[in-house]
């Protein structure tokens, strides 16, 4: 009796950043496993950054839309969402996320998630109400604010920082409020730092994408006055909401 051929092996990997997506990694060891007699299953799966958004839509079998977005420095380029139905999947780490910055322009005080609310508005014209967002991946810590700017938030700002979070004094949510009534948001992150604070966004993430010890102060300070200001004009406190420092 030949045990290998009643053996069955589940592939069920996440993607290698820098090196294989999950659908890559699946077809090249199902292939050389089952070529040694092994029956394979693949589920890839995702964990909010890199290639989730891919992944969701392969379950839910969405289409692709490619649009025209900004990196996390402002620069255009093209990128991908999926739609099914009025369901669309986003994916912040495909608009702007650190993979489209070369090391040296790691910059904390100028990248924001300004193209990740550029997709969002993409599939709210195209009539989805139901959006999956995959936050991973990040190239800033800017609160969200980017993206919840090119959506409808109104900032006062006086910094010359692409960062709008660097010197942010007042937000107006009114026509973010009347854009998004009715629209059902569901956030996949694999982390639960805080917003901020000592395991909050700006000290757990920010070294990472190339904050100083000093920036990453002022960037905790920063989103500590945005958490009082979403407080003072939504009654919401999201300095105890779990998962409120993901992707920055």
């Amino acid at each position: 009796m030949n045990l290998i051929n009643n053996c069955n092996i589940l592939l069920a990997p996440n993607s290698f950043k820098g090196s294989l997506d999950a659908f890559e990694f699946c077809r090249i060891l199902a292939s050389e496993l089952e070529e040694c007699g092994f029956h394979t299953i693949s589920l890839p799966l995702g964990d909010g950054g890199d290639g989730t958004a891919r992944i969701v839509a392969h379950y839910l079998h969405a289409s692709p839309i490619k649009t025209k977005t900004v990196d996390a420095l402002g620069r255009e380029h093209f990128a991908s969402y999926y739609l099914k139905d009025h369901t669309a999947i986003i994916e912040l780490a495909e608009a702007c996320g650190l993979k489209h910055l070369k090391r040296e322009e790691y910059d904390i005080l100028n990248t924001n998630t300004a193209g990740f609310g550029v997709l969002i508005n993409h599939a709210i014209s195209q009539g989805a109400n139901n959006l999956i967002l995959c936050v991973g991946g990040s190239a800033s810590v800017d609160g969200g604010i980017g993206a919840l700017r090119e959506m409808g938030l109104t900032i006062v700002n006086n910094s010359p920082n692409r960062n709008y979070i660097t010197d942010i004094k007042e937000i107006n949510t009114k026509l973010l409020q009347q854009r998004f009534n009715g629209i059902h948001i569901t956030i996949l992150c694999d982390v639960d730092n805080p917003i901020c604070g000592p395991e909050g966004a700006a000290a757990v993430f920010a070294p990472q994408k190339g904050a100083s010890p000093e920036q990453v102060v002022m960037l905790d300070n920063q989103l500590c006055l945005w958490s009082a200001l979403l407080k003072q004009h939504t009654g919401k406190d999201v300095t105890r909401l779990k998962h409120g420092g993901a992707a920055g």
